[in-house]
């Protein structure tokens, strides 16, 4: 955690504003980890913050530890957000009861402005069947528009959509991918 946290500090001192040290971590976290994929279809057991920053790699819920540590450190409000992603072909055959958590991702309070942020997405994608990972940097999940954003993530708590009126797991369900 001390690289870490000297990470963070040169961020603090390096960039002026929030926002920009938010987008600096960000950039970091989604350049630096490598998205770790399930082993035999099972999922991975949870990682501390230490094994991930020895290791570089990690599932979302530890992209999502990294980037709320910082974002705190920074002296910023920051939470996890917990929900639904669909990322591929086969979730558009879900029902509701197929609807379980799957996905971590972040919000910060930026003045007065909650800025959505995905860094695992942000990170690059992997194949239908997480074989093969190509790392490429995909800015759209700094601060999307919400309306967009939860076309393929849904929070478990609606206030996380950011949304006037929050989208129905029923109209989650109809969008497409």
């Amino acid at each position: 955690i001390a690289a870490l946290d000297t990470l963070i500090q040169h961020i603090d001192q390096t960039f002026k504003t929030p926002l920009e040290k938010t987008r600096a971590l960000f950039t970091w976290v989604a350049y630096h980890l490598q998205y770790d994929c399930r082993e035999d279809g099972q999922p991975l057991r949870p990682s501390t913050m230490e094994q991930v920053l020895l290791t570089g790699k990690s599932q979302c819920s530890g992209y999502a530890s990294l980037m709320q540590y910082g974002l705190r450190k920074l002296g910023l409000d920051a939470v996890t957000i917990r929900g639904v992603a669909k990322t591929a072909k086969k979730d558009l055959w879900w029902t509701e009861k197929d609807m379980i958590t799957n996905h971590a991702w972040n919000a910060v309070k930026i003045g007065e402005r909650w800025v959505l942020l995905d860094p695992t997405w942000a990170s690059g994608a992997s194949d239908a069947d997480c074989k093969v990972i190509k790392q490429e940097f995909a800015p759209f999940y700094f601060d999307p528009p919400p309306e967009k954003f939860v076309l393929s993530h849904l929070p478990a708590d609606s206030q996380w959509q950011l949304l006037g009126s929050p989208l129905s797991k029923e109209k989650f369900l109809q969008l497409p991918i």
